[in-house]
């Protein structure tokens, strides 16, 4: 009705307005992460195959489970370098106390650690930003002006896994300082490797909440996505001092434009569910083309129901060549997205994540360009293809860098697919025939 047009109104501060031209997607993309800081280079051990799941670590005899899930991956033979604890290590019932263990459910957590490292798998560990108002530490940051605040400064109280509490503020030294020193403390010196930075999308609904802004105040609406990007900052530092001269690595579940200089991230909770499966392959491919090339999925599904045999094995399929693989899950009857989940596919699941490592030295060699020359991991067709309009067609097929085209089954019941195969190279071939195969 109106023709094209832009509109824009902004109630508060300034809009830094950047236009970034480029000949072809690539050529934006790249000048756009050029700008935002590039991206961290993780360990080579992070682009394995990892498994997590909330059950677990929540389960009454969580350190028996644990060890119990040792046992059976090492007797399964699938490689898995990486355990990543959910925070029932923290939880007192349904709250979670970040920088706390419950003793309980791991009378010994040093040894299980140990036990990891010795079966050939790092330990990463979910850490919150929140304390709750009964946290044994809330009153020693609350002193410290340490919280998100109001004009009083007194901190900001919200709900929070079924409490109420502040979250802290990483624009306050203080605050950085007794977050590191706790990572340190709670987690490090216990023997896990990495803080999975979690529940940090600071969403506070209090519009008068201030922030300490390193001495200037900041009214919050103006800062959320800040404290995600120097949290994640601040335990990705504790974690290098930690261990110096070592490959750095972290997860975050939220940031802004620059988190990818420390973390790797993934959807967040998704659903178990044959349109979950398809979309999440497109919010990856957004959070590509967004600057978020180190990216993934909760393979098969975070919540919801238990994945059928078929719906498990195609998720499994279709997250293998993503740049994330972790297999997590929290599901109300108390089973766990595992590889040996159903046992009918079983060989076919551990047969996907083997071909994550076969292509190993390759996906490394795409890892290394996304940090040099700024290029995703995946990535639509079009981005490698700009000069074939029908890339531009919505479909379920992206390019793992510019030699791979892969496409997953994302249909019920489906046991054949149609594939386009892009206009430009010379021919393509079938990655498991070698079956020659023409372009266009």
């Amino acid at each position: 009705y109106h023709g094209l047009y832009r509109h824009v109104e902004i109630d508060d501060g300034d809009l830094d307005y950047y236009v970034m031209t480029g000949a072809t997607p690539a050529a934006v993309i790249a000048r756009f992460v050029r700008l935002i800081g590039g991206t961290h280079l993780p360990p080579l051990w992070s682009l394995g195959y990892a498994q997590t799941a909330m059950g677990l670590a929540d389960a009454p005899d969580a350190q028996q489970q644990l060890d119990g899930f040792i046992s059976r991956i090492e007797h399964e033979g699938i490689p898995c370098p990486a355990f990543h604890y959910g925070s029932g290590y923290s939880s007192r019932g349904k709250r979670r106390y970040v920088f706390t263990w419950n003793d309980d459910k791991f009378p010994d957590p040093k040894t299980l650690n140990a036990r990891f490292h010795a079966a050939g798998m790092l330990v990463v560990a979910n850490i919150k930003p929140c304390l709750l108002e009964d946290h044994p530490a809330f009153a020693q940051v609350a002193a410290q002006g340490g919280f998100i605040h109001d004009a009083q400064g007194k901190p900001v109280l919200e709900p929070f896994w079924d409490g109420m509490g502040a979250h802290l503020d990483f624009t306050n030294c203080a605050a950085i300082a007794w977050w590191q020193n706790g990572l340190q403390q709670q987690v490090l010196d216990y023997g896990i490797d990495v803080g999975w930075n979690d529940n940090n999308e600071y969403a506070i609904l209090d519009d008068d909440a201030l922030c300490d802004g390193f001495g200037t105040p900041i009214p919050m609406h103006r800062a959320r996505p800040l404290h995600s990007l120097l949290m994640t900052r601040a335990s990705f530092e504790a974690q290098a001092r930690h261990k110096p001269g070592e490959p750095g690595f972290s997860v975050s579940r939220a940031g802004p434009p620059g988190i990818q200089r420390y973390a790797q991230t993934w959807s967040g909770d998704n659903t178990t569910s044959w349109e979950s499966l398809r979309w999440n392959i497109r919010t990856g491919l957004q959070m590509s083309l967004s600057g978020m090339f180190n990216v993934g999925h909760d393979v098969g599904g975070f919540a919801g129901p238990s994945p059928d045999p078929e719906l498990f094995l195609r998720w499994v399929q279709a997250c293998c060549l993503n740049p994330r693989m972790v297999m997590n899950s929290w599901k109300a009857d108390g089973t766990n997205n595992v590889p040996w989940l159903h046992p009918e596919v079983t060989e076919h699941v551990a047969a996907a994540i083997k071909l994550r490592y076969t292509l190993m030295p390759y996906l490394w060699s795409l890892f290394e360009r996304a940090s040099s020359h700024h290029e995703p991991i995946i990535r639509p067709t079009f981005y490698d293809f700009p000069d074939d309009d029908r890339c531009f067609e919505d479909c379920d097929d992206f390019m793992l860098g510019k030699d791979l085209l892969v496409a997953p089954v994302v249909e019920q019941g489906a046991t054949t697919r149609e594939v386009y195969l892009p206009k430009g190279p010379a021919a393509w071939f079938d990655f498991h025939t070698g079956a020659h195969l023409a372009a266009g």
